[in-house]
């Protein structure tokens, strides 16, 4: 870089991605071409660089030009793993003699979440001091060669909860740390953090559950609720596999698929992050979407406005091609999981819709009712020749069964209010058999036309929906299936929810503070098990 100022000095800077970072003053004329050193923290990623003059032209300044060769790079000036960078910065000012000593006590606490006996202490330090005395006492090396053993061993690749009290008759609680492990691997899928570990080691966790699992809800890790446990909850994984016949649904990619699932996934995300009501899940005025998904909704904006129709909410901004945003779905036909284009795609067969599919959803992961399963020997709707007349009137001929009618009057009806929406989740009022009919009757008696009508019902039913979620966040958090002595807690915790308008962080402390997740099993209760009691 160069320029020849003739008088006053020059000041000059960097600016990376349009963002002033430092200037350089130049006091005397220069006459060649010079390199400037400037130090940056830049993140990983593109990065646009370029140079200007801070100080305007002065009278007595004439020729002042820049001329900029080239841009160059070097770096990081620390090259160790950012691990590596954590733990030399955490033990910086530890005495030499004490590093590995500290090192390992710290590392295996995390490791095995708990703090390791005087015996597991012993044996880990020992393979650590002799990897470090063969390394001219580089305690690194040590450190380097406890890590290799340390992640093979069982206590770090199994979370195993021991009790320390195995012949004890009743039920007992968890340790703090076995609670500390099961709380993070609940909200966050992964282990404790320092907090908690800190709390349980002074036996104030199981008192603080309440702030702790608000602080866990707003931490980034919380988002492994919305990727591990709502995608099994709402059977999203098949989502991945589905084919729609692309001739019929030529709109249909892997862009549109990717798109489908991302929604959902936001939506729920956002129950978490903004603690919404948990009936939300079943009707909602907003969404996410991106371009390809605003299409295949037939949304122009994010305010909602019909895609090209006259506007008639005002404040819509346009809707990015790869960003997702936050869409009004005021005064929308969708709203909630059960209109998401994902639900409606893997609940539906690759060349049409299926009430059936659409029903058995609505009645397993929304209300936990599930139907019983289908008599043997009874073929697919498609395959029954004797069949004729539109879907619905299929169906009806096929609920004459007296052995299909049962479950049918259940599935169909609630199946059918979203037929307005074809295989893939667009919306529709024709098909090619005619007019739409999303009406249905209920086995209680409760009629109701569309969708709309249909998730007042079901909002109404507040009871079924909230106990429902609360078993299987309760089953996701204890790793089993709840069993008959688990349903005094399971009322306990949607009283609890209740009583907080089912706010997402009541339902979860509800959850943390139950029985079934702080206990464990006495043997008394085990023996009954084992006797078939």
């Amino acid at each position: 870089m160069t320029n020849a100022p003739d008088a006053a000095p020059v000041k000059m800077a960097l600016i990376v991605d349009e963002v002033e970072k430092q200037s350089v003053t130049v006091t005397a004329p220069i006459k060649k071409w010079e390199n400037f050193e400037v130090t940056l923290n830049l993140p990983a990623g593109e990065h646009t660089f370029s140079i200007k003059y801070l100080n305007p032209v002065t009278s007595g300044t004439t020729n002042r030009m820049l001329f900029v060769q080239q841009f160059q790079v070097i770096g990081p000036s620390d090259t160790r793993p950012e691990f590596q960078q954590r733990i030399g910065a955490r033990f910086v000012n530890t005495p030499a003699d004490r590093k590995l000593r500290d090192f390992t006590q710290w590392f295996l606490l995390h490791a095995f979440r708990r703090p390791p006996t005087p015996a597991e202490m012993d044996r880990y330090l020992k393979v650590a001091e002799a990897a470090s005395v063969q390394a001219t006492n580089r305690w690194e090396a040590g450190a380097q060669q406890l890590l290799k053993v340390v992640l093979c061993s069982p206590k770090f690749l199994f979370r195993v909860e021991q009790d320390s009290l195995p012949r004890y008759p009743g039920a007992h609680p968890l340790d703090e740390f076995q609670l500390a492990s099961r709380l993070s691997y609940f909200l966050w899928g992964t282990m404790p953090d320092d907090e908690l570990l800190n709390l349980a080691g002074k036996n104030q966790l199981t008192s603080g559950l309440e702030s702790q699992v608000r602080r866990m809800l707003k931490d980034p890790r919380a988002e492994s609720l919305t990727t591990s446990f709502a995608l099994q909850w709402l059977q999203l994984q098949r989502l991945s596999t589905f084919a729609p016949d692309n001739k019929l649904f030529p709109s249909f990619d892997e862009r549109l698929r990717r798109a489908m699932l991302r929604e959902t996934q936001l939506f729920f995300g956002e129950i978490v992050r903004e603690d919404r009501s948990v009936l939300d899940l079943v009707d909602a005025n907003y969404t996410y979407l991106n371009e390809a998904l605003a299409k295949h909704y037939g949304i122009a904006d994010t305010a909602g406005n019909a895609l090209y129709q006259k506007k008639t909410k005002p404040d819509g901004k346009p809707i990015p091609r790869d960003q997702f945003v936050r869409v009004s779905l005021a005064g929308s036909e969708r709203g909630g999981l059960l209109t998401q284009a994902s639900i409606l795609t893997v609940t539906s067969n690759p060349t049409r819709t299926s009430p059936v599919k659409r029903g058995k959803w609505v009645l397993e992961q929304i209300l936990g009712t599930p139907p019983p399963p289908p008599p043997p020997n009874v073929p697919e709707l498609d395959q029954q020749k004797k069949l004729t007349g539109t879907l619905r009137q299929r169906m009806e001929q096929h609920r004459e069964n007296p052995s299909c009618a049962n479950c049918h009057k259940q599935m169909d009806a609630l199946g059918f209010a979203f037929e307005n929406y074809d295989a893939v989740g667009r919306y529709r009022t024709k098909d090619a058999e005619g007019n739409i009919d999303p009406s249905g009757t209920l086995p209680d008696g409760k009629t109701f036309n569309g969708p709309a009508e249909l998730k007042t019902i079901l909002k109404a039913k507040k009871e079924l929906v909230v106990r429902n979620l609360a078993e299987k966040l309760l089953t996701y958090g204890i790793g089993r299936g709840l069993e008959f002595h688990d349903n005094r807690a399971l009322n306990q915790i949607c009283d609890q929810a209740a009583r907080s308008d089912y706010k997402f962080s009541a339902l979860i402390t509800s959850i943390v503070k139950s029985d079934p997740f702080r206990l464990r099993r006495g043997m008394e209760l085990v023996k009954q098990q084992e006797s078939g009691q």
